[in-house]
């Protein structure tokens, strides 16, 4: 986050949301396996939500999947 000449850059390392007792992560551009930190804290697996994947995807997963009907 800074400024380049004049123009003005911020960008999101990453985003989450606690949205339903559960960890949403959205966006994740750091070095960190965020899930992992998440469980090493004591957060079930179940209870982590990797929202930039689609709902279909997210079963693939060891992880939550979220709620069914899920709106944008």
């Amino acid at each position: 986050m800074g400024w380049r000449d004049k123009l003005f850059v911020h960008t999101v390392s990453f985003h989450i949301q606690i949205k339903n007792g559960q960890v949403w992560i959205y966006e994740n551009k750091v070095d960190i396996d965020l899930p992992s930190l998440f469980v090493q804290a004591g957060v079930a697996k179940e209870d982590i939500v990797l929202g930039f994947l689609s709902p279909t995807l997210r079963s693939l997963t060891e992880y939550g999947i979220g709620a069914k009907a899920e709106s944008i």
